[in-house]
């Protein structure tokens, strides 16, 4: 599974931007990518069910970056 293809896939499900966007590393998924708290939640479970991860609550923080979420699931996922 192409982690990045599929975080990219999620994200982009519930962001407020144009469908042709594309993602930086460094962009924040509420502020670049308009998500609300409610959107983040319902990514969260997306993640959770699609990896078949549990995100640990002090974790919380890498959600927020692109890049720190895309490498924080390459590793949990081995990829």
């Amino acid at each position: 599974m192409n982690v990045e293809k599929k975080l990219y896939e999620l994200i982009m499900k519930y962001a407020k931007v144009s469908k042709d966007y594309e993602i930086k590393m460094e962009d924040d998924l509420v502020y670049e990518l308009g998500m609300d708290s409610l959107s983040l939640v319902e990514l969260i479970v997306d993640l959770e069910e699609q990896f078949e991860i549990e995100i640990e609550e002090d974790k919380m923080d890498v959600i927020y970056k692109y890049g720190k979420l895309l490498n924080y699931l390459q590793e949990r996922v081995g990829q």
